[in-house]
């Protein structure tokens, strides 16, 4: 909202933006307070916690939706162009929470949990997928999963929706933005 304030009002200063936004980086996204509040370690994390835990399935939702925040604040500061660098590596993060998400039918369960309680984040990182190796794979994960183990619930098959007409909108435009 500050920034679109800013901009209607003709005085939108880069510099202020990019200074709020390393702020946010710096004091909630780039700490581990989320991670240390949950006590957070992603290695292995199924094969150490009940797969019907309530805690790992938050747990590993709340890897996706940090990853989601960070490539959220980076479309904020560089609008949403897929190949700048920060979104590109953002989208990489949201597809690596996923990745960490168990497949398998021993895992059906805690994927669908967690996928469907991940609905935004996902389809923010699909939008936001480019055309490269990096971003083709995590279009493909991505959607795979919401069609997949999203069994059409809920909003899952939307999402992919959206997702597909925000590639074919960025397809028809020169340049690869949306907005």
């Amino acid at each position: 909202a500050w920034k679109e304030n800013e901009r209607t009002a003709g005085k939108l200063s880069i510099k202020e933006l990019v200074e709020r936004g390393m702020e946010i980086e710096k004091n909630h996204l780039k700490t581990t307070d989320i991670e240390d509040a949950m006590d957070i370690d992603y290695s292995n994390l199924a094969a150490r916690l009940p797969e019907d835990s309530l805690l790992t399935r938050k747990k590993l939702t709340a890897g996706v939706f940090k990853a989601a925040a960070q490539l959220y604040l980076d479309t904020v500061l560089n609008d949403d162009w897929p190949d700048v660098p920060e979104i590109a590596e953002g989208v990489k993060g949201v597809a690596a929470a996923l990745a960490r998400v168990p497949k398998g039918d021993q895992h059906r369960a805690l994927r669908r949990s967690v996928v469907r309680s991940a609905v935004f984040p996902l389809c923010l990182a699909g939008c936001m997928a480019g055309k490269n190796a990096g971003g083709a794979a995590a279009r493909e994960a991505i959607r795979e999963a919401l069609l997949c183990e999203g069994g059409g619930a809920g909003n899952c098959k939307e999402a992919v929706q959206v997702m597909e007409r925000v590639w074919g909108l960025r397809e028809a435009r020169v340049g690869s933005a949306v907005g």
